[in-house]
């Protein structure tokens, strides 16, 4: 390995590590409301995956830690419920298509427990960056890249700074439909 390399490996390590502190340094959301009103799926989705806080959700065991915010978010859309498949929905854009067109969900602006949120990158950005979850009353559960455990690592503010302001990422939520 020359100079160069070790040393652009050094700061790809220090600016994740900095993007990392500066989005758990945010303010902190104000709680949103427990759980929405009149919404038993909403209800579901947001208990399936309070439960599941602090474990390793997965439908595809291949599918490694790094990069399995959409196999939580596949499981816990499961344990409600939700036909997603033996492993799963795979990936950002995936479960946005599907959540467009299972006509289970309609996206919303305001967020509310049960939702799930996803952003993706915008066109030109490199390296893509997506990731999804699902809102929880004081932040979001999602899929710990480290630990490959789901974790209310993100407030909404916290989401918003790290997704949209410094990965120029779009943010969608959608919300269980009554039926």
């Amino acid at each position: 390995m020359t100079w160069w390399h070790l040393f652009a490996s050094v700061g790809i390590v220090f600016s994740t590590i900095f993007a990392w502190y500066k989005v758990k340094m945010q303010p902190e959301s104000q709680p949103l409301p427990e759980t929405p009103m009149d919404n038993p799926q909403a209800d579901k989705v947001y208990d399936c995956a309070k439960l599941s806080l602090g474990e390793h959700l997965t439908l595809d065991p291949s599918v490694p830690d790094e990069v399995g915010c959409c196999e939580a978010v596949s499981f816990v859309l499961k344990q409600a419920g939700y036909d997603v498949g033996i492993k799963g929905i795979p990936g950002v854009n995936a479960l946005i298509t599907w959540l467009l067109e299972s006509g289970k969900f309609k996206e919303v602006s305001d967020p509310q427990p049960g939702c799930i949120i996803t952003s993706h990158s915008l066109l030109n950005h490199i390296p893509v960056v997506a990731h999804a979850g699902v809102v929880l009353q004081h932040g979001i559960g999602s899929n710990n890249s480290w630990t490959g455990l789901f974790q209310e690592n993100y407030t909404i503010s916290s989401w918003e700074h790290y997704f949209l302001n410094v990965n120029n990422c779009d943010e969608r939520f959608f919300l269980p439909v009554i039926s």
